[in-house]
């Protein structure tokens, strides 16, 4: 046992280098957003199409062109039956997601400076200065998503057709654009450091696993 032990700290300095440890970042990051590419589900064509004829009815009211508005939100509400149709308990439904790394390589050093400005900034009350200095120093994965509300959003273009009907383009508009206020949005950070972490000891631990078998 202390024989492996010594042989997985020799490994794990190895590792740490900075060559090796920038290489294993690189790896890590692209690991974590194909993976969050991979597994996120969007939603169904007719949900989106829906979304995308809602949107173009809203540019083509705002260049008062009733007639392809009222055309777009017929298809948009035919989309969104469809949908509902086949799920009636529809809620929240994800339209688009980005997923975003921020990569930080300065020294320990370079954070402790940045700090320090940071500090002396707060103290004197200058915040977006102090925001300013430590936004490089983000090191993380950003995961943005937006969801449509399929229990509210359909009824949207329903009423904007009934107001287009009765000569209320205006009114239509506002509807319209009030409805994109009810698409939401959440947002997941993930610390790379972290994912490097739990990712090399992975790689460590198999490592050592192959080590005994040979033993």
């Amino acid at each position: 046992m202390k024989k492996e032990l010594i042989t997985s700290i020799a490994l794990a300095a190895f590792m740490l280098s900075v060559p090796a440890l920038q290489a294993s970042k690189v790896n890590s990051i692209k690991k974590e957003v194909s993976f969050q590419n991979k597994n996120f589900k969007a939603a169904s064509q007719d949900i989106q199409k829906g979304l995308n004829d809602t949107l173009s009815a809203i540019k083509a009211l705002e260049k008062n062109n009733t007639k392809a508005a009222k055309k777009n939100l017929q298809e948009a509400t035919k989309y969104f039956d469809n949908s509902l149709k086949s799920d009636p308990k529809l809620a929240l439904v994800p339209i688009d997601e980005s997923v975003i790394a921020y990569e930080y390589n300065g020294s320990p050093k370079n954070i402790k400076d940045a700090v320090d400005i940071a500090k002396s900034m707060l103290a004197k009350n200058n915040l977006q200065f102090a925001r300013d200095i430590l936004k490089p120093l983000k090191d993380e994965i950003v995961i943005t998503t937006h969801y449509i509300p399929m229990d509210m959003y359909p009824n949207t273009t329903k009423i904007a057709s009934k107001l287009l009907a009765k000569g209320k383009a205006k009114k239509a508009l506002l509807e319209l654009k009030l409805g994109l206020s009810t698409i939401v949005g959440d947002q997941v950070t993930m610390p790379i450091p972290l994912l490097v972490s739990q990712d090399l000891v992975t790689y460590v631990s198999k490592l050592i696993k192959q080590r005994k078998k040979r033993l």
